[in-house]
């Protein structure tokens, strides 16, 4: 009988604990960013497909994000976090050569995460930028 029972606890448990899959975050998925404002040289229009990791670290893959030709030599290098507690969302876009740098700082809402964005770079073609941007889930 005891034997039943621990093997019926044992059961349970991992049924509770889902088998090891982590619980969905509502920050993964597809997503379609689009920047505006300044001056020009920041502006974005790209999809993107996010997943949380742990320590509020995001996986960043299929990203379509090509940015200016004079800044963003080839597909950069992107990284990001989100606070689940918060909702707080950013994301770091790296250019190679450290020609520019693009980071987008906001807020997620349901199914739209909007912000501001900024450009920096040592590049006086590249110049420095900033402006708004609003992310939706696809």
């Amino acid at each position: 009988m005891k034997k039943r029972t621990f093997a019926l606890g044992v059961t349970l448990l991992l049924a509770a604990c889902g088998s090891g899959n982590k619980p969905h975050s509502p920050i993964d998925g597809t997503w379609h960013a689009v920047g505006t404002g300044g001056n020009g040289m920041g502006q974005f229009d790209f999809t993107i497909t996010l997943s949380s990791t742990s320590n509020n670290r995001l996986s960043v893959t299929n990203s379509t994000f090509t940015g200016s030709a004079l800044c963003f030599l080839v597909q950069p290098d992107i990284s990001g976090t989100f606070n689940g507690t918060t909702d707080a969302f950013q994301l770091t876009i790296s250019g190679a050569l450290q020609r520019a740098t693009e980071e987008l700082n906001g807020t997620l809402n349901g199914n739209t995460i909007t912000g501001t964005w900024r450009l920096i770079s040592v590049y006086i073609q590249c110049g420095n930028d900033s402006g708004t941007f609003t992310m939706t889930k696809q």
